[in-house]
């Protein structure tokens, strides 16, 4: 349970105001060290409000209040009535965090007001200031005689004092919050989500946000081209922002003002402005380490549906267990499991089921095992962002897990929209997720949502939430388009992750996907060939289904260059049985295009070739393209480059993961998540010195210090272990090599520790020698300095462990 550690202490002063509507009255609320300050005034009937930081003006005047779709409003013709001021001082336990103690200090201010025109229209604002921000919200108590309101605006402007750095991702885009980040000054931005993370010029770092948002519109941040920025509600299909009755409470607008990064992130304002912990007791919600059946259909060695490939096997699921269990994790998600599954992307009818399995899979045998062995089954429920077919059987579904005692479940919502029409971030999707939140605590289950509505803190209400997803993972790294960039995980941590777990997916060690093809039971080796005719390609790669249409580089296996020049490629593939599509990419040096799909320069389907269960090969297995009309003059303005690069490979990128290996190994401190997963194969874990790290560190955290960071540049953080003094410090950063003596200051004071340091080698650099690591001990202290050297797209790890 949540333990207040010191006694709450509220002073009330309250002052009635009976100015006219166009005398300008001005009110003041103070953080408790005067910090900051947000400003109200009331001007000729407007509400605009101000923020400074000490003396810098961080918002200036901007205005506050509403529009309905009815034509009324909450803008003008206000005047104020009332306003109460009171002070507030606690500090509170989290039953897991990143840090076990959390201090929450504010002055707050209510301030009463009524429309002139009509006196039934009655508003409430409600004002906090803390020392890292300020946060206030609308409370609406009476619109004329109303009882049900639909809002078609909020205006609630941020007008930023100074066209600042931002760092952004648009909304509504088809890919919800996976996207990367854009940075460009204020006034460039597009419509974007929130956290919106800025730095003014001196340093000034911002977060907008918002919190404990319920039964209302998500809020996006929108731009006219300027560095005024507006709210804006995510509609529903047919236009309204929200629909509610009166009265009604809006999420808390929040702001967070630090002078530095690394201050951003010490930042728990959005937590502060939730409710305290509603559950009670809540001992059986426990932070785990998991690995997973999981990784293989992401990078497309197995499939979540029935068939020869179907990734949860009774074999491989049992497998999965045995390793957990003797490598100290706590659960193995596998996924991949629910019968009437027809894929990520289903057509207009959703069947998948919450209660039965494939015909292959039987949940409670499975769950069994796992439990003769200590550790437990994490369930996975695909939703396909169907809400309606999910809500339906969300009785049954958690009924079954509770009978079966599997307390966590990872809920997915892949899909453009909420039941193909609604935002997921829209009040719809809003309240569905808290649906679906309260549901799972009747049944005693803790939550893992993917694709979901963004954090605003309300794991401090209602603990069993998690963690989520809602940014670019690991798993783009195992689809095209490059991968996610190196300097996208220097990122996260200062936008998405500010006070915000999100379950990554960390510890892939096979970063090239060079063994991918390592288990060969029951496959086949195929041999695939290319015959060109004298059109000189080159950067060759072979893509097929059997292997999700990962990128392969072909070789030379025969050239005669002259008249009737012939180059012949190939590669051989290790293929299961079935029947699999297949063709090949390569750059066309008359074009320039390197990206040339060669069957349709033949207006050809992709290749076909069959396996059958006995390794015989049948089908297409070779293409021959013949001379295209690569003719004398078009050589002539070909570059010289490009007339070297013809019958060779010599540029051209695979997908492949674009880290250090111990880099991976930083992940799991510097993305806070109360579940972290080992996401790779378990065979990539096996003989591997590293994996060691992955199964000591810890997922729950007595202190965090941010040790320093810049965004998109760098970050070092250090966490003491919740169950033991163990320290343990990560360090990342992007395509720059960096050197950093860092001060262990943070260590506890009369100790000495073993430090176990898991570091990149002397040749390391995340794209042309990732794996080059090195392993070292060392005696330290609190009065000594690291030295930390990390290469291009590198990272560190470090764990201090007490000497006894």
């Amino acid at each position: 349970m949540f333990r207040f550690k010191r006694l709450i202490f509220l002073v009330f002063t309250s002052v009635v105001f009976n100015n006219c509507a166009n005398e300008a009255d001005f009110i003041t609320v103070s953080s408790p060290s005067k910090i900051n300050t947000l400003d109200v005034t009331l001007e000729n009937g407007i509400i605009l409000y101000n923020v400074n930081h000490g003396s810098k003006k961080i918002i200036l005047p901007s205005q506050l209040g509403f529009k309905f779709k009815s034509g009324q409003s909450l803008l003008n013709a206000f005047k104020i009535v009332d306003v109460k001021f009171a002070e507030f001082d606690e500090t509170w336990d989290q039953p897991w965090g990143e840090v076990k103690t959390i201090h929450n200090n504010y002055q707050e201010c209510t301030i009463s007001l009524i429309s002139e025109n009509n006196t039934n229209n009655q508003l409430d604002l409600i004002l906090r200031a803390y020392d890292d921000g300020v946060a206030f919200r609308y409370h609406v108590k009476k619109l004329g005689n109303r009882e049900k309101v639909i809002i078609s605006d909020e205006v609630t402007e941020f007008n930023i004092a100074s066209n600042a750095e931002s760092w952004w991702i648009k909304s509504y885009h088809p890919n919800r919050y996976e996207q990367l980040y854009t940075q460009s000054p204020i006034s460039e931005i597009d419509t974007v989500h929130t956290p919106l993370t800025m730095r003014f010029k001196d340093g000034t770092h911002l977060s907008i946000h918002e919190a404990s948002l319920i039964n209302y519109s998500s809020m996006q941040i929108a731009n006219r081209n300027s560095t005024k920025l507006y709210c804006d509600l995510a509609p529903w299909s047919n236009g309204d922002k929200v629909r509610t009755s009166i009265p009604f409470m809006t999420p808390w607008r929040t702001i967070k003002i630090a002078d530095s990064a690394t201050d951003l992130l010490s930042s728990y304002l959005t937590l502060n402005c939730n409710e305290p912990n509603k559950l009670g007791n809540v001992s059986w919600i426990k932070p785990t380490k998991y690995i997973g059946i999981w990784w293989g259909m992401i990078i497309g060695k197995w499939t979540w549906g029935e068939g020869f490939r179907h990734g949860a096997t009774m074999e491989r699921s049992k497998k999965y267990i045995d390793f957990a269990a003797e490598n100290g994790f706590d659960e193995v998600l596998i996924e991949g499991t629910s019968a009437g599954f027809t894929g990520l992307f289903p057509g207009d009818t959703v069947t998948t089921s919450f209660t039965k399995t494939t015909l292959d899979f039987d949940l409670e045998s499975v769950q069994n095992y796992a439990k003769s062995k200590g550790i437990s089954l994490q369930a996975y429920h695909e939703t396909s962002a169907s809400t309606r077919n999910y809500l339906a059987q969300i009785d049954d579904a958690f009924s079954l897990l509770q009978d079966l005692e599997i307390q966590k479940v990872k809920i997915g919502h892949v899909g453009n929209m909420m039941d193909k029409t609604e935002y997921h971030y829209g009040q719809h999707g809003v309240n569905y997720y808290r649906k679906v939140l309260e549901k799972a605590v009747e049944y005693q289950i803790a939550v893992n949502f993917h694709e979901p509505i963004k954090d605003t803190g309300e794991r401090r209400t209602f603990p069993n939430m998690l963690t989520r997803e809602g940014a670019r993972g690991m798993e783009y790294n195992a689809w095209g388009n490059g991968g996610n960039p190196v300097s996208h995980t220097t990122i996260l941590p200062f936008t998405r992750m500010l006070e915000s777990p999100m379950d990554f997916t960390p510890g892939i060690f096979d970063l090239l996907y060079q063994k991918l093809d390592s288990d060969i039971s029951n496959q086949f080796p195929v041999k695939i060939t290319l015959i060109d005719q004298g059109n000189g390609y080159s950067n060759v790669r072979f893509k097929g289904g059997e292997s999700f249409w990962q990128t392969k580089p072909m070789s030379m296996a025969f050239n005669k260059k002259g008249k009737d020049s012939i180059y012949v490629w190939s590669i051989t593939e290790m293929m299961k049985p079935g029947k699999w599509e297949w063709g090949i990419t390569a750059h066309d040096v008359a074009s320039d295009n390197n990206d040339v799909w060669l069957p349709d320069l033949l207006n050809l389907n992709n290749r076909i070739v069959t396996i059958s269960k006995k390794g015989k090969v049948s089908g297409e297995t070779s293409i021959t393209i013949p001379n295209q009309g690569f003719d004398a003059r078009e050589r002539q303005t070909a570059s010289k480059e490009d007339m070297e690069s013809i019958g060779s490979n010599v540029f051209g990128k695979t997908q492949r993961v674009n880290t250090t290996l111990t880099k991976q190994l930083a992940y799991y401190l510097i993305f806070y998540s109360p579940i972290q997963m080992a996401a790779d194969f378990i065979e990539n874990y096996k003989d591997q010195p590293l994996f060691q790290f992955i199964k000591d560190v810890p997922v729950d955290w007595k202190k965090t210090c941010y040790i320093n960071g810049e965004i998109g540049e760098f970050i070092t953080t250090a966490r003491k272990d919740s169950a033991s003094d163990d320290w343990y410090l990560g360090s990342i950063t992007n395509e720059k090599a960096r050197d950093f003596s860092i001060s262990l200051d943070f260590l506890d004071k009369e100790k000495k520790y073993i430090a176990t340091i898991y570091k990149d080698g002397q040749d390391a650099h995340w794209d042309k020698n990732p794996a080059d690591y090195v392993i070292e001990e060392i005696l330290l202290d609190k009065s000594d300095n690291l030295h930390l050297k990390l290469a291009s797209g590198g990272g560190t790890v470090v764990r201090f462990k007490p000497i006894e």
